[in-house]
């Protein structure tokens, strides 16, 4: 087991175990938070922004007992649900120049040097979901070793954040949409023993 704590409540705990279940299965299992307050203010609606808030788990199961059949199955799951994030302007240009002029709202990077106030007409949004799970069958026929991996994975994103990072509506919002899930299949028959010519076919 692993965790720190740091500033704006920021707590990172991760841990890993692994042992025999019985003389022929084994299992392992990890998992882990991260979690942070968000350090930045939008100045349009007081809330914070650019926080942290992350989780992962994984575990996997192993079969072997001596014999010529093996099988591996891992599974993951993932997940961000984040308030990010905010961009910091650091110094002066004809942009803002243009914003300011036609009433539009920056952070003030004279007068606020820390930079932790800024303004955003969209609630930047970063979500991730990502799980998948995944099994490996091995089986030696003494000559020959075939093996089979099957795996499933999905993952969806969304995001949704400011493109001009002020208070007006200038270039509107970038909004962020990804979904696809992926299914992949593989066989392999390799060679075995001490052989002049190794092979392998897939």
């Amino acid at each position: 087991v692993e965790a720190s704590y740091g500033n704006y409540d920021a707590m990172v705990v991760k841990g890993f175990v692994t042992g025999p279940i019985s003389d022929s299965v084994a299992f392992s299992a990890g998992g882990g938070i991260n979690k942070r307050d968000g350090y930045l203010t939008n100045g349009v609606n007081g809330d914070d922004i650019n926080d942290r808030d992350r989780w992962f788990t994984r575990g996997q199961l192993l079969f072997d007992n001596g014999g010529p059949l093996r099988v591996r199955v891992i599974g993951d799951y993932d997940k961000i649900e984040e308030r990010c994030c905010g961009v910091l302007n650091v110094a002066t240009s004809a942009e803002i120049g243009a914003i300011q002029l036609l009433g539009g709202q920056v952070n003030d990077f004279r007068n606020n040097p820390d930079g932790d106030v800024v303004f955003t007409d969209v609630d930047p949004i970063n979500n991730v979901e990502n799980y998948g799970i995944s099994g490996q069958i091995d089986y030696d026929f003494g000559a020959l070793g075939l093996t089979s991996i099957t795996a499933y994975r999905t993952y969806d994103e969304f995001g949704d954040i400011d493109a001009d990072f002020s208070t007006l509506d200038l270039a509107g919002r970038r909004l962020l949409q990804t979904n696809y899930d992926t299914i992949t299949q593989e066989f392999r028959l390799t060679s075995t023993g001490d052989n002049t010519v190794d092979w392998m076919i897939g």
